[in-house]
């Protein structure tokens, strides 16, 4: 990888996508059909961050965690693809714990 070699010392950071059955997204007809997309999309992030070394935030099990211990209606991601300001809280501490492991 042409970053790593140019300059050792980078860290990169890999961010998993996530889709939550919550909102307008959840109403979607096609909704099983994205979070498929999704889904396979979060496996290649997870293979790239293997394969390069990156660090990996996985936002897909991290708001997974959050609607099942709280699972009031849009109460962390309101639309299923925008997070609410406590869905942002929550992704800004894991990156936060993540990237300074």
């Amino acid at each position: 990888m042409k970053t790593k070699e140019s300059n050792p010392s980078v860290k990169l950071v890999l961010c998993v996508p996530f889709l939550a059955k919550e909102g307008s997204a959840g109403l979607r007809v096609d909704y099983d059909e994205r979070k498929e997309m999704v889904t396979h999309l979060a496996g290649i992030v997870r293979e790239l961050a293997s394969e390069t070394g990156s660090t990996l935030v996985p936002f897909d099990e991290l708001f997974a965690k959050l609607i099942e211990k709280e699972p009031v209606p849009c109460y962390w991601i309101w639309d299923g693809i925008h997070p609410t300001p406590a869905g942002h809280r929550r992704m800004a501490n894991l990156w936060e714990k993540k990237v300074r492991l």
